[in-house]
């Protein structure tokens, strides 16, 4: 079993600029040994209430808030039965994000959570695998919806040894199919494809020179959360004061756009691919 307690910060960053920040943070900080090169996929799939008490917490901004997902590291077609996964727990104490999680087997994390019995394990993994167990009885805890994206990551070194920076991109999800496995799942992008998500993940006190950088960037310090965009982007809320809408920030004017707004051909292939790529 493992734990975080973390402050976080958010960043809206423009996908044509995501490679440059990667870059300069390169320069003060070492590539995460578990991204390689290009990044690696994260699937986690959400669960709540039918009353969507979990996402509702995030609208009021309670400051005790948790939430359950199962979290799979890497492409969605190698997931079977033996695939390990994160059976984890997020939550938010005041301003300090808190994640603890197990690792198990796909089918055992959903024998645990869609089968709502308890699983073998080992004697350090009870009270955490009983509080699972207990939420999703009590609050009747189902599969929501589901988030993926292509993520790379930095870690701190020397006197930033509890920094973590990770640069999300391609952010798209589901509401149905919800196996991890799914093949051909219908994706779309809950948040728009120009736009790249920049966490940055301290235990303590934020960097200068990660403020600084943001500031030299004019990056948009944003409160967001992945699941409650894709709540959001598929109609089961009304949209709130934290979703990303991108006539707040428009795509760059692409090639074969007229000054008319109206698209070409070429930019209606390219809409088009974007979509397609959602997968």
């Amino acid at each position: 079993m493992r734990s975080f307690n973390r402050f976080e910060l958010k960043y809206l960053v423009p996908v044509e600029e995501a490679a440059d920040i990667r870059d300069e943070l390169a320069g003060r900080m070492d590539h995460d040994p578990h991204s390689p090169a290009g990044g690696y996929g994260v699937w986690s799939l959400y669960y709540d209430t039918p009353g969507l008490r979990f996402y509702w917490e995030k609208i009021e901004g309670l400051k005790f808030r948790r939430k359950l997902r199962v979290r799979h590291y890497g492409a969605p077609e190698t997931v079977t039965d033996d695939s390990p996964v994160c059976v984890e727990i997020k939550q938010r104490v005041n301003r300090v994000t808190q994640k603890r999680r197990v690792t198990l087997p796909y089918a055992t994390a959903r024998r645990l959570c869609d089968g709502r019995e308890m699983i073998g394990h080992a004697a350090g993994e009870s009270a955490f695998l009983q509080e699972v167990l207990e939420l999703v009885v009590r609050l009747d805890l189902r599969p929501t919806a589901i988030t993926g994206y292509q993520r790379e990551a930095l870690v701190g070194r020397g006197m930033d040894s509890g920094l973590r920076v990770t640069l999300d991109r391609r952010v798209r999800g589901r509401d149905r199919d919800f196996h991890l496995g799914t093949p051909t799942p219908e994706n779309r992008f809950t948040i728009p494809p120009h736009l790249a998500v920049m966490e940055v993940k301290v235990n303590e006190r934020t960097p200068y020179w990660i403020t600084d950088l943001a500031a030299r960037r004019n990056l948009s310090l944003i409160r967001v959360s992945k699941y409650v965009q894709s709540i959001e982007a598929f109609g089961k809320a009304p949209r709130s004061v934290f979703h990303i809408r991108e006539s707040d920030h428009p795509s760059p004017t692409l090639p074969g756009r007229p000054s008319n707004g109206q698209p070409t051909a070429r930019h209606a292939s390219a809409s088009a691919h974007l979509k397609a790529g959602a997968r």
